[in-house]
């Protein structure tokens, strides 16, 4: 090895690994470009698909709130279902009670 290679060898070693070689792309320029083309591919499509809704989907008025207590109902939803068979079925047994009692009154009284 001449003086001149162990000085460039020497050289090479100070600088960081991704500036050795200025002929060979670093792993950064090469996922820089990967993400830049999904990046442009990603954004055309939202773009078009922004286009097929249509200007009327995009509006304000057409987002839907979310509610402020969708949590709670969320939560509540199976507890409440449960109370509203439990209250049909007593309405339920208070009519035919009463229908009951419609007839042997209508059966006495003939």
């Amino acid at each position: 090895m001449s003086l001149e290679q162990q000085a460039q060898d020497r050289k090479r070693f100070d600088l960081p690994p991704t500036v050795q070689d200025e002929n060979l792309e670093t792993v950064e320029a090469v996922s820089q470009k990967i993400q830049d083309d999904i990046l442009k591919k990603f954004q055309s499509t939202v773009d078009q698909n922004f286009a097929e809704a249509g200007k009327d989907n995009l509006k304000v008025e057409n987002i839907r709130k979310k509610a402020i207590t969708s949590d709670l109902m969320r939560d509540l939803q199976p507890k409440l279902d449960v109370l509203n068979e439990r209250t049909n079925e007593s309405i339920q047994k208070i009519l035919k009670e009463r229908i009951r009692k419609l007839r042997e009154d209508v059966t006495t009284t003939n």
